[in-house]
């Protein structure tokens, strides 16, 4: 009987345990801007470097404006609405979604 009740407080702890180390790597605002800016600069096909961090630095200003969170306690799901955006792609869908957790950030939708 000592046995089944310390499997349970082993199943307990451990769910507590990944819970909370999700709960302190859920990723904020900050840390998608750096994504968002990191996706921009990947995704420019420009010949001029400078060219291209001033772009990315502007999309991804311009996306983070138009970008809200939804926290989950131990992740977070990134909306952006890309009306703003769409006016240089045209072809953008009207929102992207990206799910982040653990410290990572997981794309919902295409991003072009």
């Amino acid at each position: 009987m000592c046995e089944e009740y310390d499997k349970k407080n082993m199943k307990y702890f451990i769910l507590i345990a990944a819970s909370a180390a999700l709960y302190v790597s859920n990723p904020g605002i900050q840390d998608f801007s750096f994504f968002l800016r990191e996706q921009a600069n990947n995704r420019m096909r420009l010949n001029d470097e400078t060219a291209n961090v001033f772009v990315a630095e502007f999309l991804s200003a311009l996306a983070l404006e138009a970008t809200y969170r939804t926290n989950y306690f131990i992740a977070s799901k990134f909306t952006i609405d890309t009306s703003a955006l769409r006016l240089f792609e045209p072809d953008m869908p009207m929102k992207l979604e990206v799910l982040g957790i653990a410290g990572q950030f997981i794309t919902l939708s295409d991003f072009p």
